[in-house]
């Protein structure tokens, strides 16, 4: 039957196995990471994530970003391997004039300030304040300067990379900075509390259930939420954390039975010495009929 499988394979140009590697989880495909499935699962959880905001900056994507093509998955990690991961946690979403501001900073100031602007937006008050957000940039910059061992490239004490992440916030004037503060504690307020991720997606981005995004990036999640996909096919993708924030967007995606094309697709992530041989007599009872 295996032999039968690898003919299926041959004759319908699947390369189903990648070589063996150490690093399989980051290993780089431009296949996978331009399928309109993974673009659409990068897009969704970032908008989300951050309702819209891009880290750096302090203020929301424009939404004719994504129509026009100028919106970009910004590899953020220092390691040169996970800087060609399809992982979601991996990449961040910004427009194409502002990536070139990201590769001046390094992995760890970039998580800081992603991270500081997450806790922010799930505190449990009505309105977050900027003391709220200089709080919580103090505490991640503090670890990040910890893990670096007082030396960063972005500076040398917690309040300098403060001051750096801030003065780009507000470098279009204070008035300003306040005006893009009111617009997340609205979408916090509308879309967060009540998790209207749908409605956020539809209001502010214009893509209903029905548009590119959404659509791929639910088709993916159904794929990925699917039993027969093992974990550490998913972690290529999506780690467990990422996985969970996934299954509140799109809360009732369902099971469905995927099209043999992207069993493949996820199949063939898999490294040649982790194949299950159950799986693959599976794929040729009920999928190939052979």
């Amino acid at each position: 039957m295996l032999a039968e499988f690898y003919g299926y394979a041959s004759r319908e140009g699947l390369d189903l196995f990648v070589p063996e590697t150490n690093s399989i989880l980051n290993t780089y495909d431009r296949d996978k990471f331009y399928d309109e499935r993974v673009m659409g699962y990068h897009v969704v959880f970032h908008l989300c994530q951050f309702l819209g905001f891009d880290p750096l900056f302090f203020e929301p994507l424009p939404k004719d970003i994504f129509k026009e093509g100028n919106w970009i998955r910004q590899h953020f990690r220092d390691s040169e391997i996970r800087k060609r991961s399809s992982c979601v946690s991996d990449v961040l979403l910004t427009d194409r004039t502002k990536h070139p501001t990201y590769e001046q900073y390094s992995e760890g100031f970039i998580v800081a300030i992603m991270n500081s602007l997450i806790e922010a937006i799930k505190l449990n008050k009505d309105k977050i304040t900027p003391t709220d957000l200089k709080s919580m940039l103090e505490k991640h910059m503090e670890k990040y300067l910890v893990q670096s061992e007082g030396t960063t490239p972005e500076g040398n004490s917690a309040g300098e990379l403060v001051d750096e992440v801030w003065n780009r916030w507000i470098a279009k004037g204070q008035g300003e900075f306040l005006k893009q503060l009111s617009k997340l504690n609205y979408r916090r307020k509308y879309y967060l509390k009540n998790k209207e991720f749908s409605k956020f997606l539809e209001i502010e981005y214009t893509m209903d259930s029905e548009s590119r995004f959404v659509r791929n990036a639910k088709d993916f999640h159904i794929l990925l939420r699917n039993d027969e996909i093992t974990g550490g096919t998913r972690d290529l993708y999506a780690t467990q954390q990422d996985f969970d924030y996934m299954e509140i967007i799109f809360p009732s995606a369902g099971s469905t039975q995927a099209r043999i094309t992207d069993w493949v697709f996820i199949f063939s992530a898999q490294s040649s010495t982790s194949i299950m041989v159950d799986y693959v007599k599976w794929l040729e009872k009920e999928i190939w009929k052979i």
